[in-house]
């Protein structure tokens, strides 16, 4: 587990993503394996998200530290050689095995000695071929010889008398000494694509790999307890090979093949007529087309919705609503993202009871949800003096402007707003007495807001509170219907005594004195 790295996330609990980085998959129920061992704890249940760059795990097991993130950590896709798909059996879950294959980094030590010295003063060095001798500054630094043209190599320097020899010199021709054999590099071959690179390369020329150092190997395990190995093992191999191949823009230019000097462009009005017409045409053909395949899938559409509808019947008819199996529901679920993505929205989405319940808090519902608090963080901030509570009907609309034309219902965005709390982001959504629909962080739930209503009640005992005063300090974000509300809920429970003509809501003193008594 030394290759994982730990990684930042969002208020949503969501991995952050480089500017460069794609989100490809996202799976649940996920374990992690280190080689054969079975991992306890935090990576015990997680959400493993596949990106162009990295694997992420991120934990569902809550911190036992208040107010700390959960676990979440990251694996490069660089140092992974190979991955595995393993099919389940009996008990046994699918798993997916990654192997890994690094290189350490040379020691500091070793790194210096390798690299050529970059401060050493020029030389006169001689060609082994023509035996030209360079001394003139401008030729100490030639790399190749200024007659023959060979390349310059490196003289031998005699271990006894320090005499630079030439390269192919077998002794000393100061002293005679006996000089070493020369030892002829070997190429440096990958160890993950067995790639046979050149001696003096730092890094594989198809992988990208380091060369440097020793060769590291580990095994990492996922292990998929709610299904979905088989579209993850698919995304990541896909993964892998984008990384492994170069990119199109890498390609060298084919030179263009010589043609006939391009016809002038017609000049004034004809020139603007001509421009006209060839817009005109090629928007005449784009929507030809574009109508074409509108065609197809109009006439196909019917029939998709039609075995939607018969999948769905089958399914629910095949499952006891009595009692409670997983594996239907993630088939329920499973089946309805993909009913969705086609646009099939009338098959699934309307059931009534448990199963109704259980549909309603799929993955896209969820995905939607920490969207929502992505959203919030910026808008209800954790802390501080002022804001933290909003109406859904604001939040609607603020979230819609946000989003563009991927616009949510208002359905949608409350069953999401319901993902909020049980998914243990920092947020509630509720549903007040008197059908005020809110939104809050938790310093708004009903202990902390009564409190902060009944401090403010006691600074005014004369004059009272009213809606507007309690909208000003809540925040801008909080209109005056919303403060009424509030202070009429705070009035049912029996914390605020209200004026019903003035529409001031002053302390309960009833309360007061049985806390006294």
């Amino acid at each position: 587990m030394n290759r994982w790295t730990p990684c930042t996330l969002t208020p949503a609990g969501r991995p952050t993503l480089a500017a460069d980085e794609i989100l490809h998959r996202v799976q649940t129920r996920v374990g992690l394996y280190d080689g054969q061992t079975r991992l306890p704890g935090s990576h015990e249940d997680g959400a493993a998200h596949l990106t162009s760059r990295r694997l992420l795990f991120v934990s569902a097991v809550k911190s036992p530290s208040p107010g700390q993130p959960p676990l979440a950590i990251a694996l490069a896709l660089a140092d992974v050689a190979n991955a595995t798909l393993a099919p389940g059996f009996l008990r046994s879950s699918p798993k997916i095995t990654l192997d890994l294959a690094w290189a350490d980094p040379l020691p500091a030590s070793a790194a210096a000695a390798a690299r050529p010295p970059s401060s050493a003063k020029p030389a006169p060095w001689t060609c082994h071929v023509c035996q030209r001798v360079h001394v003139a500054p401008s030729d100490m630094t030639r790399s190749a010889c200024a007659d023959c043209g060979n390349a310059r190599q490196a003289a031998r320097a005699c271990p006894a008398c320090t005499f630079a020899n030439p390269p192919s010199s077998t002794a000393c021709a100061m002293c005679q000494s006996p000089l070493a054999p020369v030892t002829t590099a070997v190429s440096s071959v990958c160890p993950r694509c067995t790639l046979a690179n050149t001696p003096s390369a730092r890094a594989c020329a198809a992988c990208g790999l380091a060369l440097t150092g020793e060769t590291q190997r580990a095994v990492v395990k996922l292990s998929f307890r709610q299904g979905g190995s088989q579209a993850f093992y698919q995304a990541l191999v896909t993964a892998l090979r984008a990384r492994a191949s170069p990119s199109p823009g890498a390609v060298a230019p084919v030179a263009a093949p010589a043609s006939a000097p391009p016809a002038p462009k017609p000049l004034g009005l004809s020139g603007i007529v001509a421009h006209q017409e060839q817009s005109q045409s090629s928007q005449r053909e784009a929507l030809s087309t574009a109508f074409a395949d509108l065609d197809a899938l109009m006439a196909k559409a019917q029939e998709m919705v039609s075995l939607s509808t018969t999948i769905a019947s089958k399914l629910k008819q095949s499952r006891d609503l009595s009692a409670v199996d997983d594996d239907n529901d993630a088939l329920v679920a499973e089946f309805r993202s993909a009913m969705l993505s086609l646009g099939a929205t009338a098959s699934l989405g309307t059931e009534s009871g448990a199963l109704g319940a259980k549909v309603r808090g799929d993955d896209r519902d969820r995905a939607l949800a920490r969207d929502l608090a992505d959203f919030l963080a910026h808008v209800l901030p954790a802390s501080g003096s002022q804001g933290g509570i909003l109406a859904l009907t604001d939040l609607y609309c603020m979230f819609n402007r946000a989003r563009g034309v991927a616009l949510v219902s208002p359905s949608d965005l409350w069953h999401a707003a319901g993902q909020l709390a049980p998914l243990g982001l920092p947020y509630t959504a509720r549903e007040l007495d008197s059908g005020a629909r809110i939104v809050h962080t938790p310093r708004y739930a009903d202990t902390g807001l009564f409190a902060e209503l009944e401090a403010w009640a006691k600074e005014v005992p004369r004059d009272g509170l009213d809606a507007v005063a309690v909208a000003a300090k809540l925040g801008p974000a909080v209109s005056v219907a919303l403060a009424r509300q509030l202070l009429a809920h705070a009035a049912r429970a029996g914390r605020l005594a209200v004026d019903a003509p003035s529409g001031r809501y002053f302390t309960n003193l009833f309360l007061v004195a049985s806390a006294a008594a």
